[in-house]
């Protein structure tokens, strides 16, 4: 999809048109999937699996071009396979994860679809009662 984009008006260029923002979010999954999660998916919770699937898949690479598991004098195709494999599962989930953000916009504790913060605090409702206050009650 391609759309001629008038100067004069501060017309935005959709994401779905290649963008720098678009290039670079695509880029950064395939190549650093977990860095790619937090910067544009604002889903930290899926950065560190993300990134045990991409590190894995890393050190897979090297140790097939090492010998792999048979310490052969040659490149272990099968090793290096299963960490290209990984990698690929971890940038496609990464793309997943951006693709899920974006299309939900209406995200409180994401401000322009960029994580802010490691943790955030998620307030209880005012109906919701206080568990220790029960559990003493009870006694």
């Amino acid at each position: 999809m391609l759309t001629i984009v008038d100067a004069n008006k501060n017309d935005k260029i959709p994401d779905t048109v290649y963008s720098g923002e678009y290039v670079k979010r695509k880029l950064m999954a395939a190549l650093a999937p977990p860095i790619a999660v937090y910067r544009y998916g604002c889903a930290n919770y899926c950065a560190a699996p993300i990134a045990i699937f991409w590190i894995t898949g890393i050190f897979s690479i090297f140790y097939g071009f090492m010998g792999g598991p048979g310490r052969l004098d040659e490149t272990c195709l099968m090793t290096v396979l299963l960490g290209v494999g990984l990698w690929i599962i971890a940038a496609i989930w990464a793309e997943n994860t951006i693709k899920n953000t974006k299309t939900n916009p209406k995200n409180s504790n994401c401000e322009n679809n960029k994580a802010t913060n490691l943790f955030q605090m998620i307030k209880p409702h005012l109906d919701e009662s206080d568990p220790l206050k029960e559990i003493k009650k009870s006694q």
